[in-house]
């Protein structure tokens, strides 16, 4: 069977309701499985009067934890690391949910044998299909030649080094900018996929031209296509019009976004409190100095408090810098306070910012106001992530990196303050646990990515190619055609 076919036969992978159906049945055969193992026998109908309630108990476990973690939403397309990490998570709260749910019941008459037969057999079963469907859909459906185009070769090429993290998926074969794009856009004919980055203007012609010819088409969005994403539809007579608000948030939506945070701080405050007790008596043995540090942010309205961390860097570390933000193995962090920021426990005592009101467990993270200043003068829009309260954690934090550029982390901001849910919030919490477990989120900032950073492959023209140091693929002249002599070999 030629790749493309055996692509289009793995898409139903991505059905929704067929990849619930199909995790609903493996991680019940989990359950039967173990009960069998332990019975050793093949059992007679009554025997499963109180399993199939328990059996049922567990695929609606299943399902919510995936769905919270976003297992259910181009899953296909994840890197295998965060697949993983993912399906681990889910497993584990939906075998932690159906635990509790089944001793509230008194469902739970087995030995701990079963149960943790139960837990791993699941895992293999539903973490097998998984990461075998995603392996089998990256060999068929990987390596789409991709054509990267920005309002100017320097954004083209930005946007095309963040896709060197998605070897199997897309092989960048060109970059260029949107002046040198003609018509009637042969280039577009030579590859699969097409990206447009933000600053492309006027992309009705190219949108359409990728309709027609069947091309996969990622748009980088701007600002007013963010802000637009959720509009309410409206028409007056036969004009169709878009809402577009500031998108405060309702009186009900602030009720319920409050009584989580508020149940959600004391949760976390209890079943952390250990670990509290722990970094408040270690921390002074490992670095002397204040074990709190206090530092005042811009909230909500931007209205001034003053947040709480455990410290991770020297006493008085910006004495002779100034307000900066910590880098890339910065010298000022201590040896504990790596480990805090890489585990984000550095941000525990910030629970009680969010039971005094001042913060949310889900929002755009707060800044200090000598970094805000700078950044409303680059980017206009960053006001607008006043429009709710600073968060805990937020979707920047789970989609970006620590060192991802502010304006990155600003779309995430806004696209959440206009998607705003209740299930939004809680995708974000239950997300957010894999990301502290990886660490690797927390690094510092680096040096943005500038032509500088790139090396010349040959020459000293305008037009010379252009390679990526951490990328075997050359951004050329543009031309109407691309071979194989367009890639470094």
């Amino acid at each position: 069977m030629r790749g493309q076919d055996m692509a289009k036969t793995l898409r139903f992978l991505g059905y929704r309701p067929m990849v619930m159906l199909l995790d609903v049945l493996t991680a019940s055969c989990g359950l039967y499985l173990a009960l069998l193992i332990y019975w050793s026998r093949f059992p007679t109908p009554g025997d499963w009067s109180r399993e199939r309630s328990l059996v049922l108990l567990n695929a609606v476990a299943v399902i919510v934890s995936f769905q919270l973690l976003d297992l259910y939403s181009n899953w296909l397309r994840c890197t295998r690391a965060h697949l993983a990490y993912c399906i681990v998570i889910a497993n584990a709260s939906a075998v932690v949910i159906t635990l509790a749910l089944g001793f509230l019941f008194g469902l739970l008459d087995m030995p701990r044998s079963v149960l943790l037969s139960y837990a791993s057999l699941q895992l293999f079963l539903v973490g097998g299909y998984r990461l075998l469907g995603s392996t089998a859909y990256r060999h068929w459906f990987g390596n789409r030649k991709t054509l990267v185009i920005g309002g100017t070769m320097e954004s083209a090429l930005r946007v095309a080094e963040e896709f060197a993290a998605e070897h199997s998926l897309y092989s960048v074969q060109k970059c260029m900018a949107q002046s040198d794009l003609k018509w009637p856009f042969t280039i577009l004919n030579q590859v699969a996929t097409v990206v447009l980055t933000d600053d492309v203007r006027q992309k009705e012609q190219i949108i359409l031209h990728c309709f027609r010819t069947n091309k996969e088409l990622l748009i980088v969005p701007n600002i007013s296509e963010l802000t637009s994403h959720d509009a309410d539809i409206r028409g007056i007579q036969d004009l169709l019009l878009f809402a577009v608000t500031s998108h405060p948030l309702g009186p009900a939506e602030s009720l319920f976004k409050r009584a989580l945070d508020i149940a959600g701080a004391l949760i976390l405050l209890i079943v952390a409190s250990p670990l509290l007790l722990l970094l408040l008596v270690l921390l002074p043995i490992l670095s002397p100095g204040p074990i709190l540090f206090r530092q005042e942010r811009v909230g909500r309205h931007r209205r001034k408090f003053s947040i709480l961390k455990f410290r991770t860097m020297v006493p008085n570390a910006e004495r002779l810098t100034g307000p900066v933000l910590a880098a890339e193995k910065d010298p000022r962090i201590t040896r504990i306070g790596r480990f805090l920021r890489a585990t984000r426990l550095d941000e525990l005592p910030q629970l009680w910012n969010v039971l005094r009101g001042e913060m949310s467990l889900v929002g755009p993270r707060p800044e200090r106001e000598f970094f805000v200043y700078q950044y409303e003068q680059i980017f206009p829009a960053y006001d607008l992530r006043y429009a709710v309260k600073p968060g805990l954690t937020g979707l920047a934090q789970i989609k970006a990196q620590y060192s991802s550029s502010v304006e990155r982390k600003l779309h995430f901001d806004l696209l959440y303050i206009y998607q705003y849910s209740l299930i939004l919030d809680l995708k974000v919490l239950f997300q957010t646990i894999i990301v502290v477990l990886r660490g690797d989120q927390a690094a510092g900032v680096k040096d943005p990515l500038s032509r500088k950073t790139m090396q010349p492959l040959w020459g000293d023209r305008g037009t010379a190619p252009y390679v990526f140091p951490s990328r075997k693929y050359a951004v050329g002249e543009v031309t109407d055609t691309i071979d194989s002599s367009s890639k470094l070999q």
